[in-house]
């Protein structure tokens, strides 16, 4: 039974990282834990080697190290492959900024930013003619952030002014 899942790991790391271990038991070693009471060798050493990644991949990467003869190289490609698999366009999040622009460009509704940063350290978005959304910030805060609370504070507002919309537009059928 054990052995059955220390295989599907196995298979499940191969997938992740692109990398098949010559030697599985560095795998084993990577996962155990120095207070686990077992006749195998603990991740310390393998902890050693990946110093600067965190918990389990760490071990793991000090894994793929030693047993790639020390490779660099080839365990930078498997960090590299395993890292493509977990940062993705769909996990990325979009800039506020972007995110309003195109669902405004979607919907034809135009945008005015009114810039009144020199004053009262405030940005305001409106769509068409009709205020949407305003973000400011504090002594310190760039001028960006102001931008970005505004276009976010806007994008949620013409997401409910399209909801509403779409209930009226329904109703009205």
């Amino acid at each position: 039974m054990e052995e059955q899942s220390f295989q599907k790991r196995e298979r499940l790391v191969q997938e992740i990282t692109g990398y098949k271990l010559k030697n599985p038991n560095l795998l084993h070693q990577a996962f155990t834990h120095p207070s686990v009471p077992q006749n195998w060798a603990s991740n310390d050493r393998m902890e050693y080697l990946g110093d600067s990644i965190l918990n389990i991949v760490e071990a793991l990467i000090g894994a793929i190290y030693i047993d790639c003869n020390c490779s660099i190289d080839t365990t930078w490609q498997a960090v590299k492959d395993m890292l493509q698999s977990l940062i993705t366009p769909e996990t990325l999040e979009i800039q506020s900024v972007t995110k309003f622009i195109e669902l405004c460009q979607k919907n034809n509704l135009r945008i005015q930013l009114v810039d009144n940063w020199d004053k009262t350290r405030e940005i305001e978005y409106f769509v068409d003619g009709k205020f949407a959304g305003k973000g400011k910030s504090s002594l310190g805060e760039k001028k960006e952030t102001a931008k970005n609370k505004a276009a976010n504070n806007a994008y949620h507002q013409v997401i409910k002014n399209l909801r509403e919309k779409t209930s009226v537009d329904e109703m009205q059928s």
